[in-house]
């Protein structure tokens, strides 16, 4: 059981750094994925000022990068015996 939660929380954090990379190096493409996703429910989506809304993602990206690398530290500090075991 705390294998899976930890596993899960390893995949998580994984999951929200490479999310956040891609936040921070294509805002441009991960506002368009949005503006096609509201599309598709019927809703017309579009930023006030595109450069606020570019600098905007790349923020969200940076905190979510941090945020993630810091979850996967605590989970690698708090169960050391994982990683060392499977070496």
């Amino acid at each position: 059981m705390k294998l899976t939660m930890l596993l899960t929380g390893f995949l998580v954090s994984f999951a929200g750094i490479v999310i956040g990379l891609f936040l921070i190096k294509k805002p441009g493409r991960v506002i368009d994925l949005q503006k096609a996703f509201y599309l598709g429910i019927n809703w017309k989506m579009e930023p006030v000022s595109l450069s606020r809304e570019i600098t905007s993602t790349r923020i969200m990206g940076f905190l979510l990068t941090v945020i993630s690398v810091l979850s996967f530290l605590v989970c690698l500090v708090r169960f050391p015996h994982v990683f060392l075991s499977r070496c």
